[in-house]
């Protein structure tokens, strides 16, 4: 059995796979295998996906399926899954070749940590490093939700962390299918199960930057899926007894993710959408004494003029002043 299980959801990449895959085949640590998931393919990614399971049949398995989105597509994985650990990646980035060396090691060091946090990068196609983000901000730390609960507030990507894979099979926790958004609601959901949450401060995932990844799309109405994952989340955390513990966190996340982050995106393309209304109604139902949190601190007086903004439905200003940043950042050449 393998140490390591890296799960692939493949979905419309041929240009991209094969780089990602090599990268995964170059680790200087052995003990791990690969699980491609070809989430229904409508290019040649399944053959593509095929033809390096034929060169590396002891490294990789390949499971084709009808599209269940990238959700269903780990869980596929999961399901599948021989490693003690699993790490997930997405079928167009790539790790740098002592990544699960460094992982191993850290997580053999500390074994009672279940969930190991990175940090990444995101880069261009010639693999410049655009920008640098932390995973977690207290370099070295190791501790539990419990007594960290801002921990909550870390990035809430599935990619930059190593999961013991027992945190899914003995909960049940899944990623909901052919939704955005999923990894809001489903690696939070995992944290109250974690004995310890590590953070091992080494940049070990390149997320690759192009136009046609959710992160770039310009869709606006899949920003509703916002809505429904922050409900996932609330709902199990109040199923398990957790909500009246962590509703301070809780309601951060809402006013940050929904009501702040959600809006802006949909601001960027269309002002004049319904959801932003349908962001406000959501945030005050569900965290309407979000200026007496004691997260509050953590907005900046931007964020806080824009949140002032939004309150009062004057979504021309904002866009006014989103417009006039990307301006001047354009200007300035940052």
């Amino acid at each position: 059995m393998a140490k390591i299980s890296i799960i692939v959801p493949v979905y419309n990449v041929e240009k991209y796979l094969e780089l990602c895959i090599n990268s995964l085949l170059k680790q200087s640590y052995n003990d791990y295998d690969i699980i491609i998931v070809d989430d229904g393919s409508t290019d040649r990614s399944g053959a593509v996906a095929d033809s390096l399971k034929e060169s590396n049949p002891e490294k990789i398995t390949v499971i084709h399926q009808a599209n269940k989105g990238l959700g269903g597509a780990r869980n596929t994985g999961i399901e599948n899954a021989n490693g003690e650990f699993l790490l997930f990646i997405d079928s167009d980035d790539t790790i740098p070749e002592d990544a699960l060396l460094k992982l191993s090691e850290y997580s053999q060091k500390n074994s009672e940590v279940d969930i190991v946090v990175f940090d990444y990068a995101y880069v261009d196609d010639k693999m410049n490093v655009l920008s640098a983000e932390d995973g977690y901000f207290c370099p070295g730390k190791i501790s539990s939700l419990e007594n960290s609960p801002d921990m909550i507030f870390m990035p809430n990507s599935s990619c930059n962390k190593l999961f013991r894979k027992s945190l899914f099979t003995d909960t049940g926790i899944r990623f909901p299918e052919r939704l955005w958004f999923e990894d809001l609601c489903t690696i939070i959901m995992l944290y109250p199960h974690a004995r310890k949450i590590g953070y091992l401060n080494e940049k070990l995932y390149f997320y690759f930057q192009r136009s046609g990844s959710i992160m770039n799309s310009t869709s606006c109405e899949r920003n509703t899926d916002i809505i429904t994952s922050v409900d996932i989340l609330i709902n199990y955390y109040k199923k398990k007894g957790l909500y009246e513990k962590y509703s301070q966190e809780l309601e951060y996340i809402i006013l940050l993710h929904v009501f702040l982050l959600a809006s802006v995106r949909v601001l960027k393309i269309d002002s004049n959408s319904p959801l932003l209304k349908a962001f406000k109604k959501y945030t005050k139902e569900n965290a309407a004494d979000y200026k007496k949190n004691k997260y509050f601190s953590l907005i900046s007086p931007k964020e806080r003029l824009i949140i002032s903004l939004l309150e009062k439905e004057n979504y021309s200003l904002v866009s006014i002043l989103l417009n006039a940043k990307g301006k001047l950042k354009s200007i300035l050449g940052k």
